[in-house]
């Protein structure tokens, strides 16, 4: 592990009450760097300027600038980068009173953390951006907040697209929709919609498949598959209208209490299997049998038909486990799944593939990373978007697309990262503060 030179920083002692005390200064400027006060006053900055809690710091375009903060922590920001130190305090005797919130609005930073977050609260340091929260144990990390801008690499796809007829679309967490096409993917978030009479094939990376029928929409709610951390291991889908067919992947055979499929009308668990779900009309099916010949908004009645294992279908008016060659219905949400027979009856088949014969993905192209990616370099660091954390040890990289979306792994750091010229040169060893 790298050994730094001694930190030199003189630790403030922040009275109750009193004016705002420098927190950091600024410790190398190349080009135009300014500064925009909490009561919005713009000034231009330099070398040895002081910085105090509610400052932005700016760089413009060919500019950078590294500042030195008196818990002796180091932030290198690149061009055209916003920073903001929107909470501040470094108490030498009181290392329950430390307290660093920091912001990276636009652009990137390199950062070696100070005292704050080694002592007293782990928590105390916080780093936000508008997708994700970092939080540190000691370390070293870069972050960049990316619109097109960082270059490609290799994102962690939720599935891939590999049969497709008639219309399809995919609409991410920050309301953007797109067409899909063979061998596109399919991100954790993203609604997939099919139009009448279409369907589209998907695999997953466990190796699970589904066929989405026409008219139909399909949310991946949250999805994380990683071969080597089955502890992270986590499927939701949630079925707003029509009809699948499903086939267990690796996922659910190793983990099956972590995968779930949800409905409005019921919520359905899987125990290794292939099964359809369908979104019919209410009261279409009764213990007598019956049928639909179209499927609805998932909010009327539920079918649930099994073709290998087992399912388990529950709503909060009770619960039935469904094995091979069975069938069962949920009047809405608020009548009991029960069993249908003789066979039901459904609606008319499409002319969709059974899942089994879908091939897998082809090769793909690396996607463009759009959202905060964070490369640790030392120590550990915690990644946090909506309810979800994601730990990172040294030489991982994460991927918050939104706020609403579970961070990723990437495998590797998008390409402009990579060879950045601003960050990869900095030496935090020769940064000093003279507070």
């Amino acid at each position: 592990m790298k050994t730094y030179a001694a930190l030199i920083c003189l630790s403030l002692v922040v009275s109750t009450g009193a004016l705002a005390d420098p927190v950091a200064e600024i410790a190398e400027t190349k080009g135009a760097v300014t500064v925009q006060r909490a009561d919005g006053r713009w000034r231009l900055i330099s070398s040895r300027s002081n910085l105090e809690p509610g400052d932005t710091v700016v760089t413009q375009a060919n500019s950078s600038a590294v500042l030195a903060f008196t818990d002796g922590g180091k932030v290198a920001l690149r061009p055209e980068t916003r920073f903001q130190i929107v909470e501040y305090q470094h108490v030498k005797a009181a290392p329950e009173r430390d307290n660093a919130l920091l912001k990276l609005i636009t652009g990137g930073l390199r950062t070696l953390t100070g005292l704050i977050g080694k002592r007293g609260n782990a928590d105390a340091y916080r780093m936000q951006s508008s997708t994700a929260t970092i939080g540190i144990r000691g370390t070293e990390f870069t972050a960049r907040v990316c619109h097109s801008d960082c270059g490609s690499a290799p994102l962690p796809s939720a599935a891939h697209v590999t049969a497709l007829q008639g219309a399809a679309t995919a609409t991410d967490t920050s309301g953007r929709a797109r067409e899909l096409s063979l061998n596109g993917p399919i991100h954790a978030g993203d609604i997939v919609q099919t139009a009448p009479g279409a369907y589209v094939g998907l695999v997953f990376a466990d190796e699970s498949r589904m066929v989405l029928r026409g008219d139909s929409r399909l949310q991946v709610r949250e999805y994380s598959y990683d071969a080597a951390r089955p502890q992270e291991d986590k499927a939701v889908l949630k079925l707003l209208r029509g009809a699948f067919r499903a086939i267990t992947g690796l996922l659910g055979k190793r983990n099956a209490g972590q995968v779930r499929y949800e409905t409005t009308t019921a919520t359905i668990g899987i125990r290794g299997t292939q099964w359809d779900a369908w979104c019919v009309p209410k009261d279409s099916y009764s213990s007598g049998g019956g049928g639909a010949t179209l499927t609805r908004d998932c909010d009327e009645g539920l079918l649930v038909r099994v073709s290998d294992g087992r399912v388990a279908v529950d709503n909060p008016a009770g619960s039935t486990e469904v094995a091979a060659g069975q069938t069962a219905y949920a009047n809405g949400a608020g009548a009991a799944p029960t069993a249908v027979a003789p066979a039901a009856v459904l609606p008319p088949a499409d002319g969709a593939p059974d899942p089994g014969a879908l091939p897998p993905p082809a090769p793909t192209a690396p996607e463009s990373a759009d959202g905060l990616v964070v490369i640790v370099h030392e120590g550990r660091v915690a990644v946090t978007a909506g309810p979800t954390t994601l730990d990172l040890g040294r030489g991982e990289t994460a991927f918050a697309p939104s706020a609403s979306t579970p961070p990723l792994r990437m495998s590797t750091p998008p390409a402009e990262m990579r060879t950045d010229p601003f960050l990869k040169s900095v030496d935090f060893d020769a940064v000093s503060c003279t507070l």
